[in-house]
Protein backbone atom coordinates (compact mmCIF):
# COMPACT_ATOMS: atom_id res chain seq x y z
CA UNK A 1 0.00 0.00 0.00
CA UNK A 2 1.40 3.40 -1.06
CA UNK A 3 0.78 6.38 1.10
CA UNK A 4 -0.17 9.74 -0.43
CA UNK A 5 2.94 11.54 0.74
CA UNK A 6 5.17 8.87 -0.76
CA UNK A 7 3.90 9.36 -4.32
CA UNK A 8 6.41 12.09 -5.36
CA UNK A 9 9.30 9.99 -4.17
CA UNK A 10 7.99 7.02 -6.12
CA UNK A 11 7.68 9.14 -9.27
CA UNK A 12 11.21 10.38 -8.88
CA UNK A 13 12.52 6.86 -8.49
CA UNK A 14 10.60 5.67 -11.54
CA UNK A 15 12.04 8.51 -13.67
CA UNK A 16 15.55 7.54 -12.71
CA UNK A 17 14.87 3.96 -13.58
CA UNK A 18 13.48 4.95 -16.98
CA UNK A 19 16.73 6.77 -17.92
CA UNK A 20 15.63 10.36 -17.31
CA UNK A 21 17.80 11.55 -14.43
CA UNK A 22 16.42 15.14 -14.64
CA UNK A 23 12.92 13.95 -13.94
CA UNK A 24 10.62 16.67 -12.79
CA UNK A 25 13.50 19.23 -12.67
CA UNK A 26 13.95 19.27 -16.45
CA UNK A 27 11.53 22.19 -17.05
CA UNK A 28 13.32 24.23 -14.42
CA UNK A 29 16.72 23.52 -15.98
CA UNK A 30 15.35 24.38 -19.38
CA UNK A 31 14.08 27.72 -18.09
CA UNK A 32 17.46 28.49 -16.49
CA UNK A 33 19.29 27.70 -19.72
CA UNK A 34 16.91 29.89 -21.67
CA UNK A 35 17.59 32.84 -19.33
CA UNK A 36 21.35 32.26 -19.59
CA UNK A 37 21.06 32.30 -23.37
CA UNK A 38 19.19 35.60 -23.20
CA UNK A 39 21.88 37.13 -21.00
CA UNK A 40 24.64 35.88 -23.32
CA UNK A 41 22.81 37.26 -26.36
CA UNK A 42 22.41 40.64 -24.62
CA UNK A 43 26.14 40.76 -23.86
CA UNK A 44 26.96 39.96 -27.47
CA UNK A 45 24.67 42.75 -28.64
CA UNK A 46 26.45 45.19 -26.32
CA UNK A 47 29.89 44.14 -27.44
CA UNK A 48 29.08 43.96 -31.12
CA UNK A 49 29.44 47.38 -32.90
CA UNK A 50 26.21 48.69 -34.39
CA UNK A 51 26.29 50.31 -37.86
CA UNK A 52 24.19 53.40 -38.66
CA UNK A 53 21.66 53.33 -41.37
CA UNK A 54 21.68 55.82 -44.25
CA UNK A 55 18.63 57.58 -42.86
CA UNK A 56 20.27 58.05 -39.48
CA UNK A 57 23.41 59.49 -41.09
CA UNK A 58 21.36 61.93 -43.20
CA UNK A 59 19.34 63.09 -40.19
CA UNK A 60 22.48 63.56 -38.09
CA UNK A 61 24.14 65.64 -40.84
CA UNK A 62 21.01 67.74 -41.29
CA UNK A 63 20.82 68.51 -37.56
CA UNK A 64 24.54 69.33 -37.45
CA UNK A 65 24.28 71.69 -40.44
CA UNK A 66 21.24 73.40 -38.91
CA UNK A 67 22.99 73.99 -35.58
CA UNK A 68 26.14 75.19 -37.37
CA UNK A 69 24.16 77.63 -39.53
CA UNK A 70 22.42 79.10 -36.50
CA UNK A 71 25.74 79.50 -34.67
CA UNK A 72 27.39 81.16 -37.70
CA UNK A 73 24.49 83.60 -38.16
CA UNK A 74 24.57 84.48 -34.47
CA UNK A 75 28.33 85.11 -34.54
CA UNK A 76 28.06 87.17 -37.73
CA UNK A 77 25.27 89.30 -36.30
CA UNK A 78 27.22 89.82 -33.08
CA UNK A 79 30.34 90.86 -34.96
CA UNK A 80 28.38 93.28 -37.16
CA UNK A 81 26.72 94.84 -34.14
CA UNK A 82 30.07 95.16 -32.36
CA UNK A 83 31.61 96.93 -35.34
CA UNK A 84 28.70 99.34 -35.55
CA UNK A 85 28.86 100.09 -31.84
CA UNK A 86 32.64 100.63 -32.01
CA UNK A 87 32.32 102.98 -34.99
CA UNK A 88 29.50 104.92 -33.32
CA UNK A 89 31.51 105.21 -30.11
CA UNK A 90 34.54 106.49 -32.01
CA UNK A 91 32.42 109.01 -33.91
CA UNK A 92 30.83 110.20 -30.67
CA UNK A 93 34.26 110.73 -29.09
CA UNK A 94 35.38 112.76 -32.13
CA UNK A 95 32.24 114.92 -32.01
CA UNK A 96 32.71 115.53 -28.29
CA UNK A 97 36.34 116.54 -28.91
CA UNK A 98 35.29 118.98 -31.65
CA UNK A 99 32.59 120.38 -29.40
CA UNK A 100 35.08 121.04 -26.60
CA UNK A 101 37.53 122.61 -29.05
CA UNK A 102 34.87 124.90 -30.53
CA UNK A 103 33.63 125.96 -27.11
CA UNK A 104 37.12 126.73 -25.92
CA UNK A 105 38.49 128.44 -29.03
CA UNK A 106 35.51 130.15 -30.71
CA UNK A 107 33.87 131.46 -27.56
CA UNK A 108 37.15 132.90 -26.27
CA UNK A 109 38.42 134.31 -29.58
CA UNK A 110 39.85 137.83 -29.26
CA UNK A 111 41.55 140.41 -31.44
CA UNK A 112 45.32 140.23 -31.58
CA UNK A 113 47.64 142.27 -33.79
CA UNK A 114 51.26 141.82 -34.80
CA UNK A 115 53.71 143.85 -36.83
CA UNK A 116 54.43 142.61 -40.32
CA UNK A 117 57.66 143.10 -42.28
CA UNK A 118 56.60 146.67 -43.04
CA UNK A 119 56.13 147.41 -39.34
CA UNK A 120 52.37 147.65 -39.84
CA UNK A 121 49.97 146.21 -37.28
CA UNK A 122 48.12 143.28 -38.79
CA UNK A 123 45.33 141.33 -37.17
CA UNK A 124 46.16 137.68 -36.63
CA UNK A 125 43.00 136.24 -38.05
CA UNK A 126 42.42 134.38 -41.28
CA UNK A 127 38.89 133.32 -42.08
CA UNK A 128 38.71 131.25 -45.24
CA UNK A 129 36.08 128.78 -46.31
CA UNK A 130 38.39 125.81 -45.82
CA UNK A 131 40.77 127.19 -43.18
CA UNK A 132 40.60 129.17 -39.95
CA UNK A 133 43.30 130.93 -37.94
CA UNK A 134 42.28 132.58 -34.66
CA UNK A 135 43.70 133.76 -31.37
CA UNK A 136 41.84 132.88 -28.18
CA UNK A 137 42.24 133.21 -24.44
CA UNK A 138 43.51 130.12 -22.67
CA UNK A 139 44.05 129.34 -19.02
CA UNK A 140 47.66 129.39 -17.84
CA UNK A 141 48.77 125.78 -17.55
CA UNK A 142 51.61 125.37 -16.85
CA UNK A 143 52.65 128.75 -15.46
CA UNK A 144 55.45 129.29 -17.98
CA UNK A 145 52.94 129.47 -20.85
CA UNK A 146 50.95 132.57 -21.65
CA UNK A 147 47.19 132.96 -21.48
CA UNK A 148 46.86 133.26 -25.26
CA UNK A 149 46.77 130.43 -27.78
CA UNK A 150 46.91 130.55 -31.55
CA UNK A 151 44.89 127.92 -33.38
CA UNK A 152 44.74 126.91 -37.03
CA UNK A 153 42.08 124.47 -38.27
CA UNK A 154 42.28 122.94 -41.73
CA UNK A 155 41.68 119.70 -43.62
CA UNK A 156 44.43 117.31 -44.66
CA UNK A 157 43.15 114.48 -46.89
CA UNK A 158 40.20 113.12 -44.88
CA UNK A 159 41.41 114.42 -41.50
CA UNK A 160 40.47 117.52 -39.52
CA UNK A 161 43.79 118.93 -38.36
CA UNK A 162 44.52 121.39 -35.57
CA UNK A 163 47.75 123.33 -35.32
CA UNK A 164 48.20 125.33 -32.15
CA UNK A 165 51.00 127.30 -30.57
CA UNK A 166 51.71 129.61 -27.64
CA UNK A 167 53.59 131.96 -29.99
CA UNK A 168 51.88 133.79 -32.88
CA UNK A 169 51.04 131.85 -36.03
CA UNK A 170 51.35 134.62 -38.62
CA UNK A 171 49.21 134.33 -41.76
CA UNK A 172 51.95 135.78 -43.97
CA UNK A 173 54.62 133.38 -42.67
CA UNK A 174 54.96 129.66 -42.21
CA UNK A 175 53.92 128.10 -38.94
CA UNK A 176 56.56 128.31 -36.20
CA UNK A 177 58.58 125.24 -35.30
CA UNK A 178 57.05 125.27 -31.84
CA UNK A 179 53.56 124.68 -33.26
CA UNK A 180 51.96 121.35 -32.43
CA UNK A 181 49.89 119.49 -35.02
CA UNK A 182 47.14 117.08 -34.01
CA UNK A 183 44.47 115.00 -35.77
CA UNK A 184 41.05 115.96 -34.37
CA UNK A 185 38.79 113.72 -36.47
CA UNK A 186 39.04 111.29 -39.39
CA UNK A 187 36.67 110.18 -42.14
CA UNK A 188 35.74 113.70 -43.30
CA UNK A 189 34.68 114.40 -46.88
CA UNK A 190 34.22 118.18 -46.66
CA UNK A 191 35.13 121.04 -44.31
CA UNK A 192 33.47 124.45 -44.47
CA UNK A 193 33.73 127.59 -42.35
CA UNK A 194 31.19 130.42 -42.34
CA UNK A 195 31.38 133.80 -40.64
CA UNK A 196 28.57 135.97 -39.30
CA UNK A 197 28.59 139.74 -39.36
CA UNK A 198 26.01 142.44 -38.64
CA UNK A 199 25.11 144.76 -41.45
CA UNK A 200 25.26 148.32 -40.08
CA UNK A 201 22.53 149.56 -42.40
CA UNK A 202 19.88 146.86 -42.17
CA UNK A 203 21.02 145.53 -38.77
CA UNK A 204 20.71 142.03 -40.18
CA UNK A 205 23.14 139.16 -39.75
CA UNK A 206 25.02 138.25 -42.90
CA UNK A 207 26.78 134.93 -43.40
CA UNK A 208 29.88 134.95 -45.61
CA UNK A 209 32.22 132.19 -46.66
CA UNK A 210 35.44 134.25 -46.56
CA UNK A 211 36.31 136.99 -44.08
CA UNK A 212 38.02 140.05 -45.50
CA UNK A 213 40.39 141.64 -43.00
CA UNK A 214 40.73 144.76 -45.12
CA UNK A 215 37.08 145.78 -45.10
CA UNK A 216 36.29 144.28 -41.71
CA UNK A 217 39.37 144.74 -39.47
CA UNK A 218 37.90 142.78 -36.57
CA UNK A 219 37.09 139.17 -35.88
CA UNK A 220 33.58 138.03 -36.86
CA UNK A 221 30.91 138.04 -34.14
CA UNK A 222 30.09 134.42 -34.95
CA UNK A 223 31.95 131.49 -36.50
CA UNK A 224 30.35 128.37 -37.91
CA UNK A 225 32.08 125.05 -38.54
CA UNK A 226 30.38 122.52 -40.80
CA UNK A 227 31.70 119.00 -41.27
CA UNK A 228 30.42 116.48 -43.77
CA UNK A 229 31.42 112.93 -42.94
CA UNK A 230 32.12 110.14 -45.38
CA UNK A 231 29.04 108.25 -44.16
CA UNK A 232 26.84 111.09 -45.47
CA UNK A 233 26.02 112.74 -42.13
CA UNK A 234 26.63 116.44 -41.46
CA UNK A 235 27.37 118.27 -38.21
CA UNK A 236 27.34 122.03 -37.65
CA UNK A 237 28.81 124.06 -34.78
CA UNK A 238 28.11 127.79 -34.42
CA UNK A 239 29.55 129.89 -31.62
CA UNK A 240 29.53 133.54 -30.68
CA UNK A 241 33.02 134.99 -30.32
CA UNK A 242 34.12 136.90 -27.22
CA UNK A 243 36.13 139.80 -28.62
CA UNK A 244 33.98 140.93 -31.55
CA UNK A 245 31.76 143.43 -29.73
CA UNK A 246 32.35 147.15 -29.58
CA UNK A 247 32.93 147.06 -25.82
CA UNK A 248 35.44 144.23 -26.00
CA UNK A 249 37.53 146.25 -28.43
CA UNK A 250 37.55 149.27 -26.09
CA UNK A 251 35.86 151.51 -28.64
CA UNK A 252 38.52 150.96 -31.28
CA UNK A 253 36.24 149.18 -33.71
CA UNK A 254 35.93 151.09 -36.97
CA UNK A 255 34.25 150.27 -40.24
CA UNK A 256 36.08 151.05 -43.43
CA UNK A 257 34.07 152.77 -46.15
Amino acid sequence: MILWNEKPALQERNSIVQGNPLGIWFPKVKQVLKEQNKISLFKQMRLKPQNFTLLEVVLALAIFMLVTSIAVMALTSTGRTLRKVTAADKRLEERQLIDRLVNRAFKNAVNFTWQDSNLQQQMIFSGKQNELLICYLHRIDPAKNSAIRFLKLFMDEDNLMAEYSATPILPWLNSPETATREVIATGISNLSFSYADIDQTSKQINIVGNWDNETTPYIPPGIQLELEWQDGTTDVWFRRTAGAGYGQQLGRRRYKQ
